[in-house]
């Protein structure tokens, strides 16, 4: 090979053409074949690594988009049993997890308001029950049953007063 140190293996192919007197012949070297091969190589190499790359980046987007308002979910959920129901609930689009959310709050709505309701009637019952304990008139509630659930100072003094005859 030309401006070469040591021969160089080449692939040829010669033929003769009678009909003039001709001999018609073409090679290749090699390692010419060899450098052309791997320059190709490293080119495909390359943007196959590239298109990877972008691949795993729009995988990772994805994946993020779906965990992170999957977390968020259910770290509202979880307060949500512990009772806390004074989260901030972000609801963003239509999809799954946006839907999951906007449930989340909805319940967590509801919950509050049930709270609130629960505590104005506990009140109100703990309004009634001082007002009853202090009443001079005996008074005692019953259940269906007929079974005692309250009896006011008044009764349970008069029962007492009263136990030696009953």
């Amino acid at each position: 090979k030309p401006g070469a140190d040591k021969p160089v293996a080449k692939l040829s192919f010669v033929k003769g053409f009678a009909p003039w007197g001709w001999v018609i012949g073409s090679g290749i070297y090699i390692d010419d074949v060899d450098a052309a091969f791997w320059r190709g190589a490293a080119g495909v190499a390359a943007l196959t690594g590239l298109v990877v790359g972008v691949l795993v980046l729009l995988g990772w987007m994805v994946a993020r988009s779906i965990t992170a308002p999957l977390r968020r979910a259910s770290e509202v959920a979880d307060a949500v049993a512990a009772g806390k129901l004074e989260n901030v609930i972000e609801v963003h689009g239509s999809d799954e997890t946006g839907r999951l959310l906007a449930a989340l709050k909805s319940m967590q709505e509801g919950l509050k308001g049930r709270r609130e309701s629960e505590r104005r009637q506990a009140a109100e019952t703990l309004r009634i029950k001082q007002s009853l304990d202090v009443a001079a008139t005996n008074v005692m509630v019953a259940d269906a049953e007929y079974k005692v659930v309250y009896a006011n100072r008044s009764l349970e003094q008069m029962l007492q007063e009263a136990e030696g005859d009953i």
